[in-house]
């Protein structure tokens, strides 16, 4: 959950290089990476975009010459979405903003909460004073999402246990969907990495990554966290 200073890197390379930027923690309304300097802005459409859960898909857009030459290579080998997978992510389209707003709320009042609690050591949102890139959060975005990502500091075996004791939560490795998802994130997105590729990253094994989802109340998932924190 960490940014990055695009208008200066933008500046720092020059016009001539093309910068690609994956947005699909941030995408509009919370972010507009292409009045940032980004050339192509990529968001998982599984995610934000599609809303639901109920898709895979992925979107680029930017400079007209690049798409050109990303549709090309597109129809060529083949990766286009469904027709169904395109109805019904041009229909979320339409909520885009509304669901946003509303885990942007959810966000900022979880994340408070658990950067309030003894047992919580170290969060990881862009919206909290705390966060090192809480300036740059200030500058580049209107919102902060629904992803709080956690550390408490202990063991992956107790961590584990505090993870099982969260009722309102499924446990899944996606983020953007109705309902609220959590994950260890050593037993998911980085299951592959052993101590040393953890530590070379800044992964700690307490590590859990927790999903808003837009249909939930910050007072039912607070409640959940109470109850589940040592």
């Amino acid at each position: 959950m960490y940014l990055i200073d695009v208008a200066q890197v933008r500046e720092i390379v020059g016009p001539d290089v093309v910068i690609t930027l994956d947005s699909s923690f941030s995408p509009p309304p919370n972010f507009y990476a292409l009045r940032w300097g980004a050339d192509l802005a990529l968001f998982s459409a599984t995610k934000y975009l599609g809303g639901h859960g109920d898709i895979v898909s992925g979107v680029a857009c930017g400079r007209r010459d690049l798409i050109e030459r990303i549709r090309w290579y597109r129809d060529t080998t083949g990766p286009v979405a469904d027709g169904n997978a395109a109805f019904l992510l041009r229909r979320s389209l339409y909520t885009l903003p509304l669901r946003m707003e509303r885990v942007n709320a959810l966000g900022m009042t979880v994340a408070r909460y658990l950067d309030g609690h003894p047992a919580v050591k170290r969060v990881y949102y862009t919206g909290l004073e705390s966060h090192p890139h809480f300036k740059l959060g200030q500058t580049y975005l209107a919102g902060h999402g629904g992803v709080v990502t956690f550390e408490l500091g202990l063991s992956e075996a107790a961590t584990a246990q505090v993870v099982d004791r969260l009722k309102v939560p499924f446990m899944a490795s996606n983020f953007g969907a109705p309902h609220t998802l959590v994950e260890q994130s050593t037993f998911f997105t980085y299951f592959e990495y052993d101590d040393a590729g953890l530590e070379s990253i800044g992964v700690d094994r307490s590590t859990i990554r927790l999903a808003l989802g837009y249909v939930n109340e910050a007072d039912e998932i607070i409640e959940d966290l109470a109850g589940a924190l040592p």
